[in-house]
């Protein structure tokens, strides 16, 4: 082999070195974002919400201790409101919380059909009855205003469309409208999923945004209830999986309707991820594993056309994923099996936007 040759094959072999290092890096880097923080908080065993005042303190529902947990911002626990029971101010399994604009007003909804009320330091104002059925899942419930609430929740009755509707009502329970939160062609989905309690109301408390069932969109309604806009993408993500099949007839929950219900996609969760997008969580299907899932996506859509902007993939699935954004930064939630802690990861949206892959330790 002439020396020239040589010269040439080990240039090609350097170049092709470079070009590997290269690839493995830029994989690496779609693959691998560590969070700007992590916030332990000790004594949660489970998150199922958060809420956070002005000051970055913490509100964290914890349904395993059946209570709310109040954190400062660097993690350290402050109080804990409520307990277990069905008394005033007790909770069965507390799931979804919320905190009014003017910080005053803590709410809370669990496994009872009522609304319960907090002051910020963890005393108990109030609670009003819901004039619905015995529940069957969680539900959730935002403020409106400092005065209004917005209820969601999934319940077990005869007409399941009529109980599977938002509700207004003002802090001291009085109803003030209901609306059906489902287009037409997804009453049929909408009669077996949970979706409508995947809702929220933007910062600017005139906006509501409820996932649809079975399909991948997004309604958003005013505050009336008046229908404005559905927002889907268009082509549909190829990573999402939808529908196939009819659902099967009959009464009742079934066997085979739940079966038919973990055959297909779930659009979970839709949360502000800054000004102008929104953040989609879809819990994706593989029918290799018992529960029928996988892993999570995070889908960030343009919050006034429905476009895709960015999809990424979430691993491990962590049980219950917990979605919420301040500050241009998400904040991703999840249990710890090994020990009673609680993890919540922050990451900046703008970061998100440039990876295809979150490993979540």
């Amino acid at each position: 082999m002439s020396k020239l040759v040589q010269i040439f094959t080990a240039a090609t072999a350097a170049l092709i070195t470079v070009f590997c290092i290269s690839i493995l890096s830029q994989v690496q880097a779609q693959t691998s974002l560590e969070p700007t923080e992590e916030i332990r908080l000790p004594g949660t065993f489970l998150i199922t919400d958060l809420a956070f005042d002005s000051d970055g303190n913490m509100f964290v529902a914890d349904p395993v201790d059946d209570n709310v947990k109040f954190y400062d911002p660097t993690g350290e626990l402050v109080t804990t409101i409520g307990r277990q029971g069905e008394g005033p101010g007790e909770f069965d399994h507390p799931a979804r919380i919320d905190l009014s604009p003017n910080e005053e007003l803590l709410t809370v909804m669990d496994r009872q059909p009522r609304v319960s009320f907090f002051h910020t330091d963890g005393e108990f104002s109030h609670s009003f009855a819901l004039p619905l059925h015995q529940a069957t899942v969680f539900g959730r419930t935002s403020f409106l205003s400092d005065s209004l609430v917005v209820v969601a929740r999934t319940l077990e009755d005869r007409d399941i469309f009529e109980s599977k509707k938002l509700h207004t009502f003002t802090v001291k329970g009085d109803s003030v409208n209901a609306f059906y939160p489902f287009t037409e062609t997804h009453r049929e989905y909408g009669a077996y999923s949970d979706g409508m309690a995947r809702a929220f109301v933007d910062e600017d408390r005139d906006r509501l945004y409820a996932v649809q069932p079975g399909e991948y969109s997004v309604s958003v309604f005013s505050r009336d209830g008046d229908a404005l806009d559905i927002l889907k993408p268009d082509p549909l993500p190829a990573h999402f999986q939808g529908i196939t099949s009819p659902m099967p007839q009959g009464a009742g929950q079934s066997n085979e309707r739940h079966v038919w219900g973990n055959s297909f996609d779930r659009v979970e969760q839709v949360a502000p991820a800054n000004d102008t997008l929104l953040v989609v969580e879809i819990r994706k299907l593989d029918e290799e594993l018992e529960y029928g899932y996988g892993h999570h996506r995070l889908d960030f859509l343009h919050r006034s056309t429905g476009q895709l902007v960015h999809s990424l993939r979430v691993d491990p699935i962590r049980g219950i994923l917990i979605l919420h954004a301040r500050n241009e930064r998400l904040y991703l939630a999840g249990p710890t099996p090994e020990e009673p802690v609680g993890i919540v990861q922050v990451y900046p949206v703008e970061a998100l936007l440039a990876v295809d892959h979150l490993v979540l330790e």
